[in-house]
């Protein structure tokens, strides 16, 4: 009642209601109501347009689940990476705790024993003088096998000069690294990832280097482990933003389709309720500046210039009123199988093209056919042709290309002028019902394009660099 008593007052409303439909299945609609008053300005009723809009429903619901489905994956992954690093920082906070405690020991004992969780070697003449079992478990091989061979046989090929140079000149007395990462070769041949901390020692009254070696590999996959987790959630995040990106994108496509309908739809019971009320009195109008021109035929040529624009005016307001009604009511196309090509030539011929304008024809030698109205086609390619003409001013140079595209889908028409250009803030506003750049024009050519393109199965985009001219291109479903 009180949205009756509102259009009554002249308001129109727009809102969400769910209907019930069989099965008892809920239907969510946009209702559009506006009022209908009669001539002597009595409230008549209502007139509304329901829009189902279950998909755009659907995909909002979708868009959320896979938001939240991606929260959790980000949400477990980062509990994984949090495990990992915190058993990293135990292992070094441990590290840190030996090797304080094996500190304190006393000093004959510190260069073996601080670090006896690691093995521990020591190399005279390039030869192994010590190992602890350590070491030999490490390597796979017992401490007999091991002492008085060279320490070169223990190292991983590949790493053997890095090993042999840097033994060679803490030997020979120079400042060198004491730790870095090297592997040692297991006795199965497999690689054994290890950190070197070295320095020299006395051995039976002989310079040595002392050796003490830490097994890594748990370090290295934990580290690996890290990096892949990193790269994993790294990889999500963009993931996540990319999909929210085009989620979003598509609402607001489909958002802006489903307020081009509701416009359509109000603007084309709009158009049918005011094409009556108006095309009656300008046909008289029409008849009487006709009938004052007979009858003054000697009268003041102001007079006759004064009929002459009321007769222009008239032809110009029915020309809306036609344009308004054929944005609204574009037919199913009758569709058969025809030449592109020959239409899109017919278009040309058929249109009113100055001697001014060169028309440059690159068309492929093949036929391409495809499905589609051939009136509703020639209509639109005429239509972009008089644009293209209009924007060039009358003069200039217009490139019709027609080609397969989209790896042999869709069979392209290109119109490319040689125009201004259309400006950027202008180019996704071309294709809207009433928008138009032109100082006469009605914005209605280019939305019936776009509509008669797309009951085609069909795309139509415009592209343009300002002073380059524009370019529109057509591309319609390819049949064999």
């Amino acid at each position: 009642k009180e949205q009756v008593s509102g259009r009554r007052k002249g308001k129109s409303e727009s809102y969400e209601i769910v209907c019930i439909g069989e099965g008892g299945r809920r239907i969510p609609i946009i209702a559009a109501a506006s009022p209908i008053f009669g001539a002597d300005g009595h409230f008549g009723g209502s007139f509304g347009v329901l829009t189902d809009i279950t998909q755009r429903k659907w995909v909002e619901e979708e868009l959320k689940k896979h938001r939240d489905h991606l929260d959790e994956l980000v949400k477990e992954r980062t509990a994984e990476l949090t495990a990992a690093i915190e058993q990293l920082h135990r292992e070094i906070t441990e590290r840190k705790r030996v090797e304080g405690a094996l500190r304190e020991s006393e000093e004959k004992y510190r260069s073996l024993v601080e670090r006896a969780n690691d093995g521990i070697a020591i190399a005279q003449d390039a030869l192994l003088k010590y190992v602890n079992q350590r070491l030999t478990a490490m390597t796979g091989y017992t401490v007999e096998e091991m002492i008085n061979t060279p320490f070169a046989d223990y190292i991983f090929p590949g790493e053997l000069a890095t090993v042999a140079e840097r033994y060679e000149r803490r030997m020979a007395g120079e400042d060198v690294t004491p730790v870095y990462e090297t592997a040692l070769r297991h006795k199965d041949g497999r690689r054994i990832e290890v950190e070197f901390n070295v320095g020299m020692t006395t051995y039976q009254e002989k310079p040595a280097s002392l050796a003490f070696v830490r097994d890594i590999t748990a370090r290295k996959q934990a580290e690996e482990e890290i990096r892949k987790y990193t790269a994993a959630l790294e990889e999500a995040r963009n993931n996540l933003e990319l999909r929210v990106e085009e989620r979003t994108k598509e609402l607001q496509e489909a958002q802006e389709k489903l307020l081009a309908a509701e416009r359509l739809a109000v603007l084309g019971q709009f158009s049918g309720n005011i094409s009556h009320e108006l095309r009656n009195p300008l046909g008289v109008i029409d008849s009487s500046v006709y009938y004052l021109k007979t009858k003054l035929k000697d009268t003041d040529p102001k007079v006759t210039q004064h009929l002459d624009r009321i007769g222009e005016n008239v032809r110009h307001s029915t020309t809306i009123i036609e344009s308004l009604r054929n944005l609204t009511r574009v037919q199913e196309p009758r569709k058969v199988r025809l030449d592109l090509v020959a239409v899109v030539d017919d278009a040309f011929l058929t249109s009113r093209v100055p001697r001014s304008v060169e028309l440059v024809r690159e068309m492929p030698e093949e036929r391409l056919f495809v499905d589609g109205d051939p009136e509703q086609l020639r209509m639109t390619f005429k239509n972009i042709v008089r644009n293209a003409i209009d924007a060039m001013g009358g003069q200039g140079t217009l490139t019709l290309r027609t080609q397969i595209a989209k790896e042999g889908q869709f069979a392209q028409v290109a119109f490319k002028d040689t125009g201004p250009g259309i400006a950027p803030e202008n180019l996704g506003k071309i294709f809207q019902p009433l928008f138009s750049t032109k100082v006469t024009g009605l914005g209605f050519g280019l939305s019936i394009c776009q509509r008669i393109v797309e009951q085609h199965s069909g795309t139509i985009e415009a592209q343009s660099e300002p002073g380059q001219g524009a370019t529109f291109i057509v591309r319609l479903p390819l049949l064999p």
